[in-house]
């Protein structure tokens, strides 16, 4: 009895790896972890730096919008964050907050039940509080996105 028991403890232990590995990886709709449908804060930061007579000056842009619920914005943004996935990752787990090299633009949406942060140096993104992976590494593409719809560009 006690063999048997022993024969199946690595078969248990392997399949709990198995399965915590695939609920990590397991990719998450942002949309339905995000909810856009209420009126939502949005802030657009553009950050560099500027050389003038060999002397580095950081500069930074700071744009805030308001997102009417109910409008043809707070709807755009609902689809274009339809399109995306996240995934949890090690900072998940762990509580770690800061995330490293943003690059040059941020995207922070704050939503009644929620806020999203959207960096364009980065495949992480913090969503409610928590540190995700947005899927195919894609944040770039989701900044500019949200900064063109913001906008008001085409």
């Amino acid at each position: 009895m006690a063999e048997n028991i022993r024969r199946k403890i690595p078969v248990l232990v392997l399949a709990a790896v198995v399965l915590f590995t695939a609920w990590m990886l397991w990719p998450r709709s942002l949309a339905a972890a995000f909810d856009a449908r209420g009126e939502l804060s949005v802030t657009v930061i553009t950050s560099g730096v500027e050389v003038v007579d060999m002397t580095s000056k950081p500069w930074q842009d700071m744009e805030t919008y308001t997102v009417e619920a109910g409008s043809p914005e707070a709807a755009a943004v609902e689809k274009s964050l339809e399109g995306y996935s996240y995934r949890l990752c090690w900072d998940s787990l762990t509580g770690k907050s800061l995330i490293e090299d943003i690059g040059a633009v941020s995207v922070k949406l704050y939503g009644p039940e929620g806020d999203l942060s959207v960096f364009s140096g980065t495949g992480k993104i913090r969503l409610n509080g928590r540190t995700v992976r947005l899927a195919g590494g894609r944040s770039a593409v989701l900044c500019e996105e949200l900064t063109v719809l913001l906008r008001g560009e085409n």
